[in-house]
């Protein structure tokens, strides 16, 4: 950090584009999330208006203590567009689970209805009887893991998609030592770039385990060991 506060407050070596290569350097560092936990509670700047300031000092060299400003405050911003990014997309894969496993239970239960009506016409006596009561049970068994469904919709509508998190709570990305967590529906293990995420309900056994907690918040769980490492 020293080196970099002696960089700029040097102006020939920041006409000579330093800077700009150190920019560049934090902006990598911060695809990585290497910031995610630096940002201080209830500060934060938009990328537009970092971009911005970048610009103006670019051109009218504003003091070096702008840039450091600058500096600490942009990879913030960056991280905060891509976990804005990362929640929407999470989201947005839950909201289309419901979707195919609503299509799914609602042809079942078509198919058992036409089952039974086709089994009302064909048989007669106790056959028929015990076929339409097997019919009804699998249609009621169905319409319930609608109403489930409909309690996971009504769940994924009060979640945030781009609300910052510091603690386990619906909406929240959680890294452990274990895998990285979700916290909405029970949606099971979700693809993205080529990381798994296990989108879990708050009431589940892990989701249970781990909310109200921050990043350093160690628990067991059937003989595991459990460290959260970040909550985002």
């Amino acid at each position: 950090m020293g080196i970099l506060w002696v960089t700029l407050s040097r102006r020939d070596i920041f006409e000579k584009g330093w800077v700009w290569a150190l920019f560049s350097s934090v902006f990598r560092q911060s695809d990585k999330g290497t910031f995610v936990n630096c940002q201080p509670k209830g500060r934060s700047i938009s990328w537009n208006a970092a971009l911005v300031l970048f610009t103006i000092s670019a051109h009218s060299y504003l003091s070096w203590q702008v840039w450091c400003w600058a500096l600490y405050y942009v990879p913030i911003a960056c991280n905060i567009d891509r976990m804005a990014t990362l929640k929407e997309q999470l989201h947005n894969l839950c909201i289309a689970h419901i979707a195919q496993r609503e299509q799914r239970i609602a042809q079942a239960i078509a198919d058992a209805r036409d089952a039974a009506a086709n089994d009302t016409k064909s048989s007669a006596g106790d056959k028929y009887e015990t076929g339409r009561e097997i019919m009804q049970q699998e249609i009621d068994l169905n319409l319930a893991r609608l109403a489930e469904l409909q309690k996971q919709k009504t769940a994924m509508a009060h979640i945030s998609a781009n609300e910052a998190k510091h603690i386990v709570a619906p909406g929240a990305v959680v890294t452990t030592n274990n895998g990285t967590f979700y916290i909405a529906i029970g949606a099971g293990p979700l693809k993205l770039d080529g990381k798994t995420y296990y989108a879990i309900s708050p009431a589940s056994p892990v989701g249970s385990a781990m909310a109200g907690q921050r990043a350093g918040h160690t628990f067991q769980l059937n003989g595991k060991r459990f460290v959260i490492e970040r909550v985002e």
